[in-house]
């Protein structure tokens, strides 16, 4: 039980720029109602009363001051004291919006908000001690945001290892391309040497040839030396047989020069000859020696530029994948650093996700006060209020009446009624101070309206105004507050009434708290009539019970004088009457006069009747999708077939089904036409009148092809044809040479 007050009550007042106290206007405030009840966040003002939105239906407010009355489904109770909401357990979980007029708040030290009770020593944990449990959990968070952040570092570090690892392959990519590159192109030089073999073999085959052609030549030569020592020979003969001559004794000198010089000229010629011969062989033994030197040479130093450029690479290539596998390495380290950390931080976070629900719990928890309810479902830490006690609740109990048994519940406020209690506020004798009390204290150099207890739980005596009143000598109940409230007796007034803004007039049948009724009030001379707040019914005005028209609810452009006028929208006029006609006209939805009468589907005259058009305008009849045309020249076109019917005859004026009269010279007729047929201009059957081609009064067949008639009857019963008429045994034609009728047999 509470014994001593260690820190003050806070009340914060709502004040005008004066520092005089007023009340707020709070909209749509949204609560869940939690075992029945609802907290407010302010302190509401009971002038202007409480109202509720939401839930399904309309809900009102009951006497505050009857605790007696039991809170009907639709009812709620308003404790004003304390800011409290109590509903019915149907709207229990329900989302409500509350609208209310705040005075303040109440500020209460965590240090007088008890959360447990320790059954063995008896030591009360406040919520101060969850503060300060949450301020040392911030500081642990705040550690745990440095290491967060040493976290985020690495992880940022680990980043850039990665980049320069990605960099590093993409090095090694580069490399490999190159290398792919000179590879590419000592291929290519291979190939070119390959091809400077090809050349070299063709410039060897290309020799060769020279060196055959040059062995033709030496064989053409032999035979020009044979065929020339031939002819030598014959010449020697001859010129033997010549010196063998008398007649020429000086041939013997010629015979040997002859000799002498045929055989230096051979002697020159194989000189010659073999000469050439050597210097041909010695040429292309040194073209080949070139060839081959030159291509050995070559390919030596493009294996050995090949080699070298091979070697660098590789160990250029051996290098960077040494590097990237040490960056690896060290990744591998830095992630597995960075794993410890976040595993580390999982756990910090989690730990510190429990102590916020521990603390929401809580809370949840501290803030249920209520009466006690043998229905609800109580758990640790709730207050529950019992015959003028509270009591802690230490385990979850359902239906169990509160007692002081230190097991299920702990009395911690004695003798004061719930409606007055609060359950940090006390002195050494167990009174709580109400509302009321706290209301008469007047401020002095505190702004905002703040007044403090001091540590011993009285009021300082600087705080105290200089007249002071007390129960005994002031009842403030029985007073009109000036922020407002409720008059319970007549008031009369001497003198005029000036409402500064609204005036308020309540529903008849609802609490002044209700919000419902009407609020008025005039401006530059206009007196204006507006719904209050959770007025729902529509806003009228009667003199005598009888509804007064204005320009609101009743538009004279609206309606239809009886003078008449035109309409803008469609008129229905239903009836239950039967068919009219005939001397039922009585029995039409709609009667013109007294003769026209309509009902849905018919229209009746009861004397003669017209239905025509004015002017050259035609009348058209649409029948089921069918248009029959009525044309201001006296002609009618009907779509789809006609039919007549009549049971009458006369033998002067026929059957009376159809009578057509044309007032002409040529008579009247009727016109066939299909608009299928290869003439479409058709025919007409009509009866001559005097200017007829077939005579006056007789019947005729025309046809508009050609325009003639085909066929005429005439009065005395004679018919003539022109053209021919097939019998069953024969035919009878028109013979325009005798003027006569030819019978012909078939």
């Amino acid at each position: 039980m509470i014994e001593k007050v260690n820190k003050a009550l806070r009340i914060i007042w709502n004040v005008d720029e004066d520092g005089n106290r007023q009340s707020i206007p709070v909209i749509d405030e949204a609560h869940t109602v939690i075992n029945n009840k609802i907290t407010l966040l302010e302190i509401p003002d009971e002038f202007f009363g409480v109202s509720i939105k939401g839930g399904g239906t309309g809900l009102r407010e009951i006497d505050p001051t009857d605790t007696e009355i039991q809170i009907a489904e639709i009812d709620f109770r308003v404790h004003y004291g304390l800011g409290l909401i109590f509903l019915h357990p149907t709207m229990e979980g329900k989302e409500l919006k509350v609208n209310y007029h705040s005075r303040g708040m109440m500020m209460y030290p965590a240090s007088r908000i008890y959360t447990d009770v320790n059954e063995v020593d008896g030591s009360i944990t406040s919520l101060q001690d969850i503060v300060q449990d949450v301020e040392q959990a911030n500081a642990d968070l705040s550690n745990l945001g440095d290491t967060v952040a040493e976290g985020q570092r690495l992880e940022t570090d680990l980043v850039t290892k990665f980049i320069d690892s990605n960099q590093a392959i993409i090095d090694i990519d580069v490399a490999l391309n190159n290398a792919d590159t000179k590879k590419s192109q000592l291929e290519t030089t291979l190939i070119n040497v390959d091809n400077k073999k090809i050349e070299l073999l063709d410039q060897t085959i290309e020799a060769n040839n020279s060196c055959q052609a040059l062995q033709g030549k030496i064989n053409e030569s032999n035979i020009l030396k044979s065929e020339l020592d031939n002819h030598t020979n014959l010449k020697k003969d001859e010129l033997n047989d010549y010196v063998g001559d008398s007649a020429n004794p000086a041939a013997g000198t010629k015979k040997s020069e002859l000799n002498q010089y045929t055989s230096n000229k051979a002697n020159e010629l194989n000189a010659h000859t073999t000469v050439k011969q050597e210097e041909i062989t010695t040429s292309i033994d040194n073209k080949k020696t070139q060839i081959v030197q030159e291509l050995d040479n070559y390919s030596i130093t493009k294996k050995t530029e090949l080699d070298v450029y091979t070697a660098t690479k590789e160990t250029e290539l051996n290098t960077v994948i040494t590097t990237a596998a040490t960056k690896q390495s060290e990744l591998n380290a830095v992630i597995a650093e960075a794993n410890v950390g976040h595993t580390v931080l999982r756990g910090d976070i989690s730990e510190a996700n429990g102590k916020i629900d521990e603390m929401d719990d809580l809370k949840l928890r501290v803030s249920v006060y209520e009466d006690y309810s043998e229905t609800t479902t109580y758990f640790p830490q709730n207050k529950v209020m019992y015959e003028g006690n509270t009591y802690l609740v230490l385990n979850k109990v359902t239906g169990l009446t509160p007692a002081d048994d230190g097991v299920n519940y702990k009395l911690i406020v004695q003798g004061v009624p719930s409606k007055e209690a609060i359950d940090i506020i006390t002195d050494t004798d167990h009174r709580f101070v109400t509302d009321y009390q706290i209301a008469i204290i007047e401020s002095k150099g505190h702004p905002n309206g703040l007044a403090e207890l001091g540590t011993d739980g009285k009021l300082k005596i600087e705080q105290i105004p200089n007249e002071v009143y007390h129960e005994g000598n002031f009842n403030p109940a029985d007073y009109l507050p000036k922020s407002g409230g409720v008059v319970t007796g007549i008031t009369y007034f001497d003198s005029n009434l000036y409402p500064n803004k609204y005036f308020y007039l309540g529903d008849y049948d609802d609490l002044n708290s209700a919000g419902t009724g009407i609020k008025t009030y005039v401006r530059d001379g206009v007196w204006n009539i507006h719904k209050n707040n959770n007025e729902t019914n529509p806003l009228e005005i009667r003199l005598e019970g009888n509804k007064l028209y204005h320009e609101g609810n009743f538009n004279p452009a609206n309606y239809l004088p009886l003078t008449g006028g035109t309409t803008n929208g469609q008129i229905t006029i239903g009836s239950t009457g039967g068919t009219i006609g005939g001397n039922n006209i009585d029995n039409a939805w709609l009667k013109v006069g007294d003769t026209l009468g309509f009902d849905q589907n018919e229209i009746y005259f009861s004397d003669a009747g017209y239905i025509g058009t004015i002017g050259e305008k035609n009348l058209y009849i649409n029948v089921n999708g069918n248009l029959h045309e009525f044309s201001y020249d006296g002609s009618v076109d009907f779509t789809g077939e006609l039919n007549i019917s009549t049971s009458s005859w006369d033998n002067v004026a026929g059957g009376g089904m159809l009578t057509l009269e044309n007032n002409g010279a040529v008579g009247a007729s009727v016109t066939w036409k299909s608009t299928e047929s290869t003439s479409p201009n058709g025919w007409s059957w009509y009866a001559g009148a005097p200017s007829a081609s077939i005579g006056d009064g007789n019947f005729g067949i025309w046809s508009h092809d050609d325009s003639n008639w085909k066929f005429k009857l005439n009065r005395s019963g004679d018919i003539e044809v022109k053209g021919k008429v097939t019998l069953n045994k024969g035919t009878i034609e028109y013979d325009e040479i005798s003027k006569s009728m030819k019978f012909k047999f078939v």
